[in-house]
């Protein structure tokens, strides 16, 4: 009996050739050492990685004086039937990073969340104002086990953050209000002259 680990790591039919060596025993039944070259045959199973916005592209969130929500979804999306730890997604970890890292966060993601065949993750993302206006940026790294042996470190996804950060603008109610203000206390400093 012969043990052999085999261990695809990309989706569809594979196969790998493999040297058997025996030294006590033919095929022709003498007591001769035998060397045999083997194909083993199989097909390659796994999770896909999908989502709401492409890997590689801009998540925008305009701009903004304050707060701005995106949703970000994941799905694995393999065509393979359900086979478990062999087709489960894995969201491994996660990382924000860049100068402007520090404006943007995300919310709903757990490591090691793992996604059966047909299951999806939103994943909240957001970019807060510091009371710096202009653009911002920053990249969202997702580590994934996608085409990598069972548990292993597999692709990685990337993504650019951008928002553009405005100075606030009062509101027409607001204005209104400071000039009413500042007419009332230019009449009283008129009537005080006066006086």
């Amino acid at each position: 009996q012969f043990d052999f680990s085999f261990t695809p790591t990309s989706r569809g039919a594979t196969s790998a050739d493999v040297t058997v060596a025996s030294s006590n025993g033919h095929g022709d039944g003498s007591n001769l050492a035998q060397s045999l070259q083997l194909q083993l045959d199989g097909t390659g199973v796994g999770p896909q990685y999908s989502a709401s916005v492409a890997p590689d592209a801009t998540v925008d969130f305009g701009s903004t004086s304050t707060q701005a929500l995106r949703t970000l979804s994941i799905t694995n999306a393999t065509p393979d039937a359900d086979l478990g730890a062999l087709t489960g997604l894995t969201l491994r970890s996660f990382l924000i990073s860049g100068p402007d890292a520090s404006f943007f966060s995300l919310s709903g993601f757990a490591p090691g969340t793992v996604l059966a065949a047909g299951d999806a993750v939103d994943l909240g993302l957001m970019f807060s104002a510091g009371g710096t206006p202009g653009m911002h940026a920053a990249t969202l790294l997702l580590r994934t086990d996608e085409n990598a042996a069972l548990g292993q470190a597999g692709n990685e996804f990337s993504y650019t953050l951008a928002a553009t950060e405005v100075t606030p603008v009062p509101e027409p109610h607001s204005m209104a209000m400071l000039l009413a203000g500042l007419c009332v206390v230019g009449m009283r400093l008129r009537n005080r002259r006066r006086i």
